[in-house]
């Protein structure tokens, strides 16, 4: 749902219906220039329809005041951060003005025509920024990191991700109590070891091929570097015929 892109009445009823069903709301906002044009969160303020329930995605020229109101709320931040670095007039990522007003901010590959889906690259993009920016003298606040540790960006893909997505308590970390939604990762293969900081190698060395299993609530849905899928062809399949479709006749 996208409140900048939509007409008064629409967003509002939209909005409404999600809490009705008791359904959280993702909300692309202030991409490009439309922060300033539509100053949307603003206007979601004013009509009342800022809550906990919200994550904003971007923000990359929303206001510092848009930033504080969303704060103020309980709103949640996503930021696709190789897809805003890559897609011109994005704006500036604004990890440092989230986490000046006090919001840790999640990742999230935004689109998967424009960068990668998976979290390494998402992780090691956030850390380069912040670094980046800061050696290139970015003013930073008394709310905001002199740099990010590696362990701050494990959590922005882990735990702050749960948060987002209103799953903190089942899932995020490894605590004793929540659903087993496990990762593991292969710290012989080539490009890790021998691993000396676990984390550090996850966030900066780490991809997707180094990952042997995944458990999703207690089950294994990857082991030993096999997709544990019977409909994996079948779903390629699909996927093969959608793109011929969408690109047939030059369309």
């Amino acid at each position: 749902m996208g409140c900048a892109g939509a007409a008064d009445g629409i967003w509002q009823a939209d909005t409404r219906l999600a809490r009705e069903l008791g359904l959280r709301s993702s909300i692309h906002m202030g991409a490009a220039g439309r922060g300033p044009k539509f100053q949307a969160i603003k206007r979601m303020q004013e009509q009342g329809f800022l809550g906990p329930d919200l994550t904003f995605v971007h923000c990359n020229t929303s206001s510092d005041d848009e930033l504080r109101m969303m704060a103020d709320n309980g709103v949640t931040a996503s930021l696709g951060v190789q897809v805003e670095q890559v897609t011109l007039a994005y704006g500036d990522v604004p990890v440092d003005r989230l986490m000046d007003v006090g919001i840790r901010p999640s990742l999230s590959s935004d689109t998967e025509t424009k960068g990668a889906g998976d979290m390494f690259t998402q992780m090691r993009a956030v850390l380069s920024h912040y670094r980046a920016s800061r050696t290139n003298g970015h003013s930073r606040t008394r709310n905001t990191p002199e740099m990010l540790t590696t362990r701050d960006v494990l959590e922005m893909a882990t735990i702050v991700g749960a948060e987002a997505n209103g799953m903190a308590s089942s899932v995020g970390s490894l605590t004793p109590g929540k659903k087993a939604d496990l990762i593991f990762i292969r710290a012989d293969d080539l490009n890790l070891m021998p691993v000396t900081d676990p984390v550090a190698a996850i966030v900066t060395a780490a991809h997707p091929g180094n990952v042997d299993s995944v458990m999703v609530d207690g089950r294994f849905r990857k082991r030993h570097g096999r997709m544990l899928f019977d409909n994996l062809a079948e779903l390629r399949a699909r996927a093969h015929a959608s793109q011929h479709y969408l690109y047939q006749d030059g369309r």
